[in-house]
């Protein structure tokens, strides 16, 4: 487990990320192509409701890249700008349908730590795209915003 100031490019250019649909794909690909920074990384982004209780409230997925900081989205896709902040970072290396397990040692963590999470917000990065086949072996780093307690 580490905590990362300011050890994530993303974070240091206040960069924003696009949610992904299947319904502009087209445009979106076109989009893609000339506004994405960043490839191969991905990012999973997700914002939970104020007082979120994970076993009964839904919360908001974002499956983005980074893009140019100008760069408008085309409609039918948003931008999300992650902030400037504190991360506790856990990496995580194993089956993808289980990677629900890195959350709770992340929240583990930060509750034993000297922190405190700083935000309803976290994200996953990817270093690449895992097929089918992959996903048992995949690997990404788990991002919480905290602050000293």
């Amino acid at each position: 487990m580490q905590v990362s100031t300011e050890g994530c490019t993303y974070a240091r250019r206040r960069s924003s990320f696009t949610e992904i649909s299947l319904s502009p794909f087209v445009r979106g690909v076109s989009w893609k192509q000339q506004n994405t920074i960043g490839l191969p990384v991905t990012y999973g982004v997700f914002v939970d409701p104020p007082n979120y209780n994970p076993d009964t409230d839904p919360f908001s997925w974002i499956a983005g890249v980074e893009v140019l900081h100008d760069a408008e989205p085309p409609e039918g896709m948003i931008s999300y700008e992650l902030p400037k902040a504190t991360y506790a970072v856990l990496d995580y290396k194993g089956d993808i349908d289980r990677a629900g397990d890195a959350y709770g040692q992340l929240y583990d963590w930060i509750t034993q730590s000297e922190y405190v999470q700083a935000g309803s917000y976290g994200f996953e990065m990817y270093s690449k795209v895992y097929s089918m086949t992959e996903r048992q072996n995949a690997e990404f780093s788990l991002y919480f915003p905290v602050r000293k307690k």
